[in-house]
């Protein structure tokens, strides 16, 4: 019986923006040690005699694990595919796949190449989990140890991604953390100016709430345009008396001319009071118009306090949920984030589990 060890790094699809953020104090994903076992007696096979000009397997490779789910794996697009054209692609699809031998790649292309059988729960010690006993077919020997590493990587390929996601949920959330508590300061600080420039125009105006001044304000809008539309026909008056004044005086009409004089008098004197009035109507407007005005802006800063306050306290707890399922990739939730504040993370985020070794062993034919 023969021994050899190779550690294998599993690599499997990764989120470009965990790897490019990748921090010291984050944990990495494990490396594998894949132990090979060689046994001299060989393992009896009929399947393959009966398909003469293809090629056989030599070697047979198997290994148990906790899932399988890198031969399972479907999509849209596999619809119209058998189950051995997506474990085949699947398994060539991987960086250790360009490592097999050509007979190996034309084996697999060919003819079946992986068995597997369900472990009933228990039967494994320490472990009441299901598990999967695999077998796969080989020309060589080497071939054997490159497609047990490409297979697990395989089944890792899920559980990487969701390892990484993981990864670049931490990071996110700490760099939406530092930026929303970095913006806090200056929200206070706009709020609390915002609050004094309220509370001096709630002062200033005669009106003892702001739905009050929001009423008087929009009758005094009316006001001020009834207003304006006398002064405009008082303008207009004045503008026809000067005309016709300037008419009497080219015919020396002196008692015209004083009736003229009496109207423009009396429309300067009723001016007058319309401009009164449309000042004092202006002046109170203003008033209504700071007093709900700034209560608006004063109301924008308290709720945007009270948004980035919840956006703090939602990313630590989404902080704290990724980081904790990051470092404990077994455990269902951290036991001080609130049931209703858990987020929905794919798992598992770890390698499969492999139980003792992978065993390579020789296939004999009948009659060999």
């Amino acid at each position: 019986m023969n021994r050899a060890r190779t550690s294998v790094c599993l690599i499997g699809s990764a989120l470009l923006v965990a790897a490019a953020l990748a921090q010291d104090d984050l944990p990495e994903w494990p490396v594998r040690e894949i132990e090979f076992e060689v046994l001299d007696e060989p393992l009896e096979l009929t399947d393959f005699s009966a398909r003469p000009g293809q090629v056989w397997p030599r070697f047979a490779v198997s290994y148990t694990a906790d899932e399988m789910p890198g031969f399972y794996r479907w999509s849209r697009e596999d619809h119209k595919k058998t189950l051995q054209q997506v474990q085949t692609e699947g398994l060539l699809n991987t960086s250790s796949a360009k490592n097999l031998s050509e007979q190996q790649r034309e084996l697999v292309q060919s003819s079946p190449w992986v068995q597997t059988r369900s472990i009933r729960r228990g039967t494994l010690d320490g472990y009441s989990g299901d598990a999967t006993r695999c077998t796969l077919y080989v020309v060589t020997e080497q071939d054997a140890r490159v497609i047990a590493e490409a297979t697990l990587e395989m089944h890792d390929a899920r559980r990487r991604a969701n390892f990484e996601e993981a990864k670049a949920k931490v990071l996110k959330h700490r760099a939406t953390l530092a930026e929303v508590e970095g913006e806090l300061p200056g929200a206070e600080q706009k709020a609390l100016e915002a609050r004094e420039t309220y509370e001096s125009a709630q002062k200033a105006a005669p009106h003892k709430n702001r739905e009050a001044a929001q009423e008087d304000s929009e009758r005094l809008e009316v006001s001020r345009w009834s207003i304006e539309v006398s002064i405009a026909g008082i303008n207009a008056k004045i503008a026809a008396i000067q005309r016709l004044k300037a008419e009497k005086g080219a015919t020396q009409d002196l008692e015209g001319q004083l009736m003229l004089d009496r109207f423009l008098m009396e429309q300067d004197i009723e001016l007058a009071g319309l401009l009164a009035q449309k000042a004092v109507i202006e002046n109170r407007l203003n008033l209504a118009k700071a007093y709900v005005s700034t209560g608006g802006r004063y109301d924008g800063a308290v709720e945007r306090i009270a948004k980035l306050e919840d956006t703090i306290k939602t990313t630590r707890y989404n902080l704290e949920w990724y980081d904790y399922m990051l470092r404990n990739p077994d455990s269902s939730r951290p036991p001080s984030v609130p049931r209703d504040m858990v987020r929905k993370l794919n798992s598992p985020r770890r390698p499969v589990r492999l139980f003792g070794n992978v065993v390579i062993q020789p296939i004999k034919y009948p009659g060999e």
